[in-house]
């Protein structure tokens, strides 16, 4: 970040609203390695882990742009309704199983 506002100049580099929402996402996370490395165990910090869920913003924003990411997103996303039903008819087994064996052994 801090190459590409020397490169630019800061004026050009804020024009972008792609820029200002790497800048933001680089100091959520210099601010949340700060907080983590210096806190002394009085405080729990377990509620900025959020905030590294907000870089997988950044490829979602470069899926809007490269059109094969854009392909795997989707086949993903639609497999996911196959997985769940995978997952229900597991579930489904693992229940019947343990009730035959708390019946049978238990």
């Amino acid at each position: 970040m801090a190459l590409k506002v020397i490169a630019l100049s800061p004026k050009i580099y804020i024009r972008d609203k792609a820029n200002i929402f790497d800048a933001v996402l680089v100091l959520l996370s210099i601010i949340e390695l700060v907080l983590v490395e210096y806190a002394l165990n009085q405080v729990k910090l377990s509620y900025l882990l959020v905030l590294r869920g907000f870089r997988i913003f950044r490829v979602l924003k470069l899926a809007s742009k490269w059109r094969t990411l854009q392909n795997l997103i989707e086949t993903l996303l639609s497999s996911l309704i196959d997985v769940f039903n995978v997952w229900v008819i597991y579930i489904l087994f693992l229940l019947t199983f343990a009730l035959l064996g708390v019946n049978f052994f238990g």
